[in-house]
């Protein structure tokens, strides 16, 4: 075997066994009537047979032809097992099923399990439908009464007082295992999953909800009410344009639809793979046999949705009306039959989640052919409505707390669409406003870590700065911001500034569109971007190109987005850019300057074109995402993460073969060998998922900014007990220009089989590159790591051409060439050629610490000449304190002083600083009489004191995700922060969250901060 083979080998030997997809009893039974009547289903008083006349798949479904006082019974000996809490399956048993009526009736059917003569669970379904309705159904969730082991025997009643009726049955789940996060409550299952209004999945499970609420608000409305000329033509005008870009033409569309939804006999496929049906299928145990005919006779709504987009386009496109004819004709029969299986408002399709991601290319057939609907149009715009959740834009504006980004990316624009299908012109330019201001008020409020636009432009999903989500959620938000400026119903002036700052901001915190691997989140594949999709929009938004916008969106066509295609720029790019040129408009230069994201936790610093981005992790946000075979290795990722980007992407350090996980440049972390270090992923948070995000107990991270020209980050590291990482460390980087200064003091750990050790760099290998190097060391840089202990300072270089230097007394180590590891899952092994630079800590260190620069674009004799005169006067820069209370650096060329105060208390031998009453930042410069000055307590204040579910009885602490804590969704409480100058000193100007007071020969000022935003402001001498 080769090397990394037997790597793989021992990896996959050592790694925590996962759970199998089926579960270790009996594999779930599920009955599709295809081949008679199974044995132990009996009527009481009347028939039961098979029909073909109406199916959920194949070619038959159980009929029953029931009369009043009738019983449907199923023997069969049910696999129930009690649900228990936090183990790696939270799933639970239940039943699931389809039935169809084919005319609405009063009253409910009634399923009542049995145990001998013993009653058990029971649940009612309302008879009150037309066409097929799904069931699944929890015993020890949805269900009355009490589940029993050995129950033997269900029986279903027909509604009573009820003379007599028909139901079909198919597709009869019985042992059926049940994700409690899809199901979803409908007009026929109302108190369904009762805990979804309430729940992190809400925005897709909770569809009831929001269209009683719609329901509640149109009751009040009087229709009729507008002028005749609706205000919404010109929107759809613009839509219209947007989505008639396809190239599908009359012929290849109609033989698409007809390969993929009709069967041989020329009947429409039934529709399955509603949101997580194979999933649950298959991880029942569902026989592989039952699972092919399934797929063989069913086509998913995201396989009917592309077909009827591509009908609906090829329809408006042609000027052939004999062409167009069979399109529709073949739409309108298409849309007729979704209704039929269940495609209705009201309708739960029994597992509702992800749908956004499923029925776009649906809403936009629907848009697309409204005016050809006919009679079908009320039903289709109100199907469209209900799944979209077009009703909680009536959400109480109080009662906000966040502005969901899946429902940006994937159901803002369907809920329009269904609008602008609305027949009636008041009530669907009523629902216009509307939806308006419910999005002007939702871009505002997004608290806590709930999703949303955050005050520094941070784009929340999972409880964190999420890029890979934002990209989607800034793209549909900035469309539909986009059509609304085309009506009387435009957002708000906040709610556009808030999102065009989170918009400008994607491009400073990328490089030729890749973003830093420490907001990567659970997909450390190097390839994640930010999407240039909503510069376009905004750009154009308001008729006359926004110049800021415009010149930012050329800059970006322009980079290179090799790699990156799905994010990245389109010919109709390429077209506006050359119509924005032809205008005037000329691509912006790269951005140069500091900017602060603290709900990122996020220091960005950006000179030449080169990205420096700082990051850690606190209480409140976490430091890494790790799913099941998603991110295995990246929990250090966040750990004081420094990596400086050059302006070309494909220049990057990062690559993901032969990647050494425990060394994420700027980190300081336990270098574990990979089977130590695979996360063992556990479902904590039944309504969450399989996932890791490990917080720390201390609220002291993030960044600061001088006047948006130089930067800071600091931040208290502290590992997590679950894998019994103690170790502690206070780290800072101080950004000055091209100088970046890196401190590390306490670093302290007990792990006594691994070192602790920060990364300086770790560098794939280029083609033409500078080799990396180490000044005054005879030794050469191999794959073989060597360390060494430095008796005085020492200038290295790394593959891109930056300089650093390293303080004496301290050990590293370095290597260059191959390394062997395995990809983010752990089950590909991997192997590339890298380069790297680390301080050694050794193993369980007790107060260690680290120094160093990094001197960015400057390998050679500046790099050098600036180590060299370090501890001299002619130093551009001079650490002042590098302690457990401070780290204080002097930047000579920029005369600023900055602090990271990790303790409260005096601060020793400062002339400026005496003392602070809290953990801050500080950055100062001093000129005769005035005083200018930065300040931010960047603690984000979500909850005060120790939160309890984070302990266990002993009061050890214990893993938990952010979506189960109680304060997840909390604003940011004020933090009041005093700091004490030397010298009498007022304010130049008022500034909102300060006020200088003089005590004799100082001053203190007294900041108030909210959601950890810098406080800017000038001083004076009295």
């Amino acid at each position: 075997m080769t090397k990394v083979s037997l790597l793989l080998a021992a990896l996959l030997l050592s790694a925590p066994l996962r759970a199998a997809h089926a579960d270790e009893r009996r594999p779930a039974r599920l009955e599709r009537f295809e081949d008679g009547v199974p044995a132990g289903f009996s009527a009481l008083k009347g028939r039961l047979s098979l029909s073909g006349e109406h199916v959920k798949d194949g070619s038959h479904a159980l009929r029953w032809d029931w009369r009043e006082g009738d019983s449907l019974v199923i023997r069969h000996p049910f696999a129930f097992r009690p649900f228990v809490a936090n183990g790696a399956d939270q799933r639970r048993d239940g039943i699931t099923l389809w039935i169809y009526s084919a005319r609405p009736v009063q009253g409910q059917y009634r399923f009542q399990f049995h145990k001998g003569e013993q009653a058990a669970s029971s649940f009612v379904m309302n008879a009150n439908f037309t066409g097929w309705r799904a069931a699944v159904v929890a015993f020890e969730v949805d269900m009355e009464g009490r589940p029993l082991a050995g129950m033997d025997r269900l029986t279903i009643t027909p509604p009573a007082g009820v003379a007599s009726g028909s139901a079909w049955i198919d597709q009869l789940g019985l042992d059926m295992r049940i994700d409690m996060r899809h199901p979803a409550a409908d007009y026929q299952l109302p108190d369904l999953n009762k805990t979804a209004p309430r729940s992190a999945n809400r925005h897709w499970t909770a569809l009831i909800h929001f269209d009683r609420w719609l329901q509640q608000a149109q009751a009040r409305q009087a229709p009729g009410t507008a002028a005749a000329a609706p205000a919404t033509e010109p929107v759809s005008a613009l839509i219209d344009a947007d989505l008639l870009e396809g190239k599908a033409g009359p012929a290849e569309a109609l033989e698409t639809a007809r390969r993929q939804l009709l069967l041989p006999n020329g009947a429409i496929k039934a529709l399955a793979e509603t949101s997580h049906q194979w999933e649950m299928y298959a991880s029942s145990g569902v026989d592989k046999t039952s699972m092919a005919a399934l797929r063989a006779s069913t086509a998913s709504w995201k396989e009917f949705g592309a077909a009827m987009r591509a009908l609906a386009v090829a329809f408006r496109r042609s000027p052939d009306q004999a062409a167009r004819e069979p399109l529709r004709e073949l739409f309108l029969r298409l849309n007729a039959h979704l209704a039929d299986q269940g495609l209705v408002r009201g309708s739960g399709q029994g597992l509702m989640h992800h749908q956004g991601y499923i029925l776009r290319d649906w809403a936009e057939a629907l848009f697309l052919m409204r005016d050809e609907l006919g009679e079908q149009r009320a039903q289709a715009m109100q199907a469209l409505a209900y799944y979209a959740g077009l009703g909680r834009i009536y959400e109480p504006t109080a009662e906000i707390v966040e502005f969901n980004v899946d429902v940006m990316n994937t159901l803002l624009q369907p809920a329009l669409y269904a609008i602008l299908m609305e027949t009636d012109a008041g009530r669907r330019d009523t629902l216009l406003g509307d939806l308006s201001a419910w999005l002007s008020a939702s871009t505002l409020k997004s608290q806590g870590l709930a999703g949303g636009i955050k005050p520094d432009g941070s784009v929340f999903h999972h409880g964190q700065h999420y890029v890979a989500y934002g990209n989607g959620g800034l793209t549909g938000v900035t469309a539909t911001v986009r059509y609304l400026q085309a009506s009387r119903f435009p957002v708000t002036e906040a709610a556009y500034a808030r999102i065009r700052d989170a918009v400008l901001r994607t491009r400073l915190y990328s490089n030729s569109g890749l973003i830093p691997m420490s907001l990567t989140g659970r997909h450390p594949d190097g390839l994640q971007s930010i999407a240039i999709a909503p510069l376009r929009a905004l750009a154009q938004a308001r008729g006359a190109a926004d110049p800021e916008l415009a010149s930012a969106y050329l800059r970006l066509v322009r980079a290179d987005w090799a790699g990156r295609k799905a994010w990245g720029p389109t010919d109709i790019d390429r077209k506006l850019a050359r119509e924005l040129q032809a205008q005037g408009v000329q691509p912006e230069a790269d951005p140069q300057g500091s900017w602060t994201m603290n709900y990122s936790s996020m220091a960005l610093h950006r000179r030449e074109g080169w990205l420096a981005a700082a990051r850690g992790y606190s209480r409140y946000l976490a430091g890494n995402e790790s799913y099941d075979r998603k991110n295995l290795y990246g929990r250090s990722i966040n750990y004081g993460a420094l990596e400086i980007m050059p302006a070309e992407g494909a220049r990057r350090g990062f690559a993901v073969a032969g990647w050494n996980w425990n060394r994420w440049p700027g980190t300081t972390a336990i270098q574990q060998p990979l089977a130590r270090l695979q996360a063992r992923v556990l479902n904590v948070e039944p309504s969450a998922g399989v996932e890791e995000m490990l917080l720390s107990e201390e609220s002291y991270s993030g960044g600061l900014d001088f006047r948006g020209r130089q930067g800071m980050f600091a931040m208290k590291l502290q590992g997590h007990p679950k894998y019994g990482d103690d170790l502690v460390a206070r780290k800072s980087v101080f950004m000055f220009d091209g100088r970046i200064v890196a401190l590390g003091s306490g670093i302290s750990a007990s792990d006594r089989e691994s070192p602790v050790q920060t990364t300086l760099f770790q560098d794939r290998l280029l083609p033409g590159e500078a080799s990396a190097g180490l000044d005054g060391v005879g030794t050469p840089w191999t794959a073989s790591e060597t360390r060494l202990r430095l008796e005085g300072s020492r200038f290295a270089r790394d593959e891109r051409g930056n300089g650093w230097c390293l303080a004496p007394g301290q050990t590293v180590a370095f290597r260059r060439g191959s390394q062997d590891s395995v990809d983010e899952t752990g089950r590909v092994a991997t192997r590339g050629d890298f380069a790297s630079l680390v301080i050694d800590h050794g193993v369980a260190p007790a107060n260690a610490g680290y120094e160093y620069a990094v001197l960015v674009g400057m390998p050679g004799d500046a790099g050098r000449t600036l180590c060299r005169e370090l501890g001299t006067a002619q130093a551009a820069y001079a650490v002042m304190a590098r302690s457990n209370r401070a780290h204080i650096v002097k930047d000579r060329a920029s005369g600023l002083t900055a602090y990271a105060l990790f303790e409260p208390g005096a601060v020793e031998n400062d002339a400026l600083l005496q003392a602070v009453s809290s953990p801050s930042m500080l950055m100062l410069r001093g000129e005769p009489g005035r005083l200018s000055g930065s300040f931010v307590n960047p603690d984000l204040n979500l909850y005060q004191g120790r939160d309890p579910e984070q302990y266990d009885a002993s009061g050890a602490r214990r893993e938990r995700i952010v979506y189960g804590l109680p304060w997840m969704e909390q604003p940011s409480q004020p933090v009041d922060t005093v700091v004490t100058l030397r010298g009498r000193w007022k304010l130049a100007q008022p500034v909102e969250g300060l006020t200088v007071r003089v005590n004799g020969r100082s001053s203190t000022l007294l900041f108030r901060t909210r959601d950890a935003m810098p406080v800017q402001f000038e001083l004076v001498s009295e």
